[in-house]
């Protein structure tokens, strides 16, 4: 038999309240050092040291970002997907007491609109690494099953500590 397969291009904004248009890209206001990078599917997220996210088409079809948006006000520290709720989480990389006051959290996107979902406190802490992370378990007799909870792994540190955290979702998984 033959596979016949039809795709069509849609647009990632349509249906979002604003038409088939994508968001206003504002110009950076100066060079930005990358700080984390990480890929969806067919894009590339870039995390800056000025806090703002761009998103590129990996497929060449666009020079231009496709989506930025300002995500924290210190630097993006880490950045990963999590698959299993299908977001992008961020960290921001606070440098002074400031910015740890305001900006210790991690913050929680979605992956198709790159909206803010929510933000998990750290506490003044500087989030180092995120990652999603398979646990699994052993139900006897060598036989191993994975958690069906999903879990990411924060590294963080302040001057008096420096902490491995195991998040477990709790809530309904989408």
């Amino acid at each position: 038999g033959i596979l016949l397969m039809r795709f069509e291009a849609v647009s990632r904004w349509k249906g979002a309240g604003r038409g088939p248009r994508r968001p206003i890209i504002r110009p950076m206001k100066g060079p930005s050092p990358v700080t984390c990078v990480t890929t969806l599917v067919s894009s590339i997220v870039a995390g800056h040291e000025d806090g703002n996210i761009f998103v590129w088409d990996a497929t060449g079809v666009s020079a231009r970002p496709i989506h930025q948006f300002s995500a924290h006000k210190a630097p993006i520290g880490c950045m990963t997907v999590f698959p299993a709720l299908d977001c992008i989480i961020t960290g921001g990389g606070t440098r002074t007491r400031a910015e740890a006051i305001s900006d210790s959290v991690l913050s929680v996107w979605t992956c198709s609109k790159f909206e803010l979902q929510q933000t998990v406190p750290l506490h003044g802490a500087r989030a180092r690494v995120v990652s999603p992370l398979e646990v699994y378990y052993e139900e006897g007799k060598g036989k191993m099953s994975k958690d069906t909870k999903p879990c990411l792994v924060v590294s963080t540190d302040t001057r008096q500590q420096r902490l491995l955290q195991l998040l477990r979702i709790e809530g309904p998984t989408a």
